[in-house]
């Protein structure tokens, strides 16, 4: 994850504090200073560019039970719960 220790740190003050928007500003900034870079992570709706860089795989189909395709602002839900949950609630 992009500014780890930056979100860690505006994580730590209350809501609608200046301290909490200061740390906010700061982990925009870290975040976009890792876009579109070796290390960082890639937006293809951004730079096409960036598909080159996307991370693949394969998983033989009689394993799969669920599967959700979404954008990256809904997957960070998972930053709060687990997969499981995520897919469950997508279910209902």
């Amino acid at each position: 994850m992009a500014a780890r220790a930056e979100r860690e740190e505006a994580d730590r003050h209350p809501f609608g504090s200046a301290e909490k928007q200061a740390a906010l500003l700061r982990m925009r900034h870290a975040e976009l200073a890792a876009r579109h870079q070796p290390g960082g992570y890639w937006v293809a709706a951004a730079d096409p560019f960036a598909a080159q860089h996307a991370i693949t795989g394969e998983v033989p189909l009689v394993s799969v039970r669920r599967v959700a395709v979404l954008t990256d602002g809904a997957a960070r839900l998972v930053a709060l719960f687990d997969w499981p949950d995520v897919l469950d609630v997508l279910d209902e």
